[in-house]
């Protein structure tokens, strides 16, 4: 059981896919309140599959793949977070891995890693996907679009696309 679980966290970070943002007519509100767009996003994810937050100490948030912020919308997000009464920290896999924050014997973290993976802007309209990711076999990926409105984000759809 442990080598299939090991497989599929292995094929899970192997064919995940790389964050990709195409800008295409965006006008100037679109790119404006970036650190709400993301959080909105993000925690669309939250309350889908939510066997995958129990327990959980921690929410990682891969900001390393949102290359189009600076530390004040990290800051801005990582607050957003709060709310869920557990530490929200910046991290990758690798480095929760690394800093033994899963559990060795059954592959599965403490705690949800959050992650964006691709970012499509066009005039008002923006379609992130992403993915909330507890283990191998415990993953959900999404695709939410959101238009921005009256100077607000806001969700339109956000649906899960693939489970692990």
């Amino acid at each position: 059981m442990k080598s299939i679980t090991y497989a599929v966290l292995l094929c899970t970070l192997y064919f995940m896919p790389t964050t990709h943002v195409e800008s295409g007519t965006a006008e100037t509100t679109v790119s404006s309140n970036m650190e709400e767009m993301y959080s909105l996003a993000l925690d669309s994810y939250m309350p889908v599959d939510d066997a995958l937050n129990y327990k959980m100490q921690f929410i990682a948030i891969d900001f390393s793949t949102l290359t189009d912020i600076n530390k004040d919308d990290r800051e801005y997000i990582t607050n957003y977070f709060k709310k869920y009464n557990v530490a929200v920290i910046d991290s990758t896999l690798d480095d929760l891995r690394n800093n033994g924050m899963y559990d060795p014997k059954t592959l599965v973290l403490n705690g949800l890693l959050l992650r964006i993976t691709k970012v499509d802007i066009s005039n008002q309209q923006v379609i992130i996907e992403g993915s909330k990711y507890r283990s191998g076999d415990g993953a959900v990926g999404f695709k939410t679009i959101l238009e921005h409105k009256d100077g607000k984000w806001e969700i339109i759809k956000s649906s899960p696309i693939w489970i692990s």
